[in-house]
């Protein structure tokens, strides 16, 4: 199975490419970096949804740190960790959160935008979420 770029997918993760100033923490949910799609058997960048843009489309959860204009681990399809934005209940559909001070949580899906997949356990706003990763389109 392969993903973008040609990488391998290895247990749901494939590398990918931060292309900003700034380093993208550890289990933050990411968005394909529509400015920088992969050229040949290049890696795909990824950033971190702002208050100003789309939460789409949705890429993965990182694995680790990637630092800014490195590549790090991204996490597509599986389980995955990262913090619940608001009161979260598991079997919930959730969504990528753009909303200040929250972007690159995720929170329950509240209208029709593309999922990154459901809580497998509950959280209050803050705590970790263990996301089962099965990106949909406007699920």
């Amino acid at each position: 199975m392969g993903s973008p770029g040609g990488m391998p997918i290895i247990n749901g993760d494939v590398t990918c490419q931060n292309y900003g100033v700034t380093d993208i923490p550890a289990n933050t949910a990411v968005l394909f970096d529509t400015s920088n799609p992969p050229s040949g058997a290049g890696v795909f960048g990824v950033v971190v949804p702002t208050t100003s843009g789309a939460v789409t489309p949705v890429a993965g959860i990182t694995v680790e740190r990637i630092p800014a204009g490195g590549q790090g681990r991204l996490r597509m399809l599986g389980g995955g960790v990262t913090t619940a934005s608001g009161s979260i209940t598991v079997g919930d559909t959730l969504q990528v959160d753009s909303a200040s001070g929250k972007e690159g949580r995720v929170k329950t899906q509240t209208s029709a935008t593309q999922q990154i997949g459901l809580a497998l356990n509950s959280a209050a706003d803050g705590d970790p979420i263990t996301v089962w990763i099965f990106i949909a389109k406007n699920a």
